[in-house]
């Protein structure tokens, strides 16, 4: 018995299997190159410990590094952006309340740094208002998630709801503002 082949069939079969193979999501989907890998450190090779940078909402901080930067990798671009200045130097700009990492590969595509990225409240913009607006009001903030959370004591309870006003300014709602701050009454003799 003779098997006669047809070498255009056979030159046509093999390209749509190619083609099969290139472009089907499932199979690529099960390459070792996909993004979700694991790698087991050999010994002796130290695990990058991350810095933690708190950063107010809507500020911006330099990030210097000795080594020079080729990538920027970070998780949530929606919380905190990147600019890359130089291959040296970074600017982390804060988006949004919330919390994200970074990493910056050096030359060689190696981690060589990693940061939480920490976004909150302004605190220190809230806290310098109050003191021009209510010099002698005794208020401390804290960012608590989103929320901003004022403890302390005022003279009058006008002072009191102004520093509350002031707070207001730096949350996006106002649901966000916790009002722990107590009222002292003047006692004149």
């Amino acid at each position: 018995m003779m098997v006669v082949f047809n070498l255009k069939a056979l030159t046509i079969s093999f390209f749509i299997v190619m083609i099969t193979l290139v472009f089907n999501k499932e199979i690529r989907a099960q390459n070792s190159n996909s993004i979700s890998t694991q790698q087991i450190d050999p010994p002796g090779l130290l695990q990058l410990e991350p810095q933690t940078i708190n950063i107010a909402i809507n500020k911006a901080q330099a990030i210097n590094s000795a080594q020079r930067i080729k990538d920027v990798i970070i998780a949530n671009p929606a919380i905190a952006d990147v600019l890359v200045k130089t291959s040296n130097q970074i600017y982390l700009i804060a988006k949004k309340i919330g919390s994200t990492n970074i990493f910056l590969t050096g030359q060689q595509g190696n981690a060589i740094k990693h940061f939480i990225i920490e976004v909150s409240t302004d605190v220190t913009g809230a806290q310098e208002a109050i003191k021009q607006l209510a010099p002698n009001a005794k208020i401390n903030l804290k960012a608590v998630g989103s929320s901003l959370v004022l403890s302390g004591t005022t003279r009058s309870a006008e002072e009191a709801a102004d520093t509350v006003e002031v707070a207001r300014q730096f949350v996006d709602s106002d649901t966000k503002i916790i009002n722990m701050v107590r009222v002292l009454n003047d006692q004149q003799v």
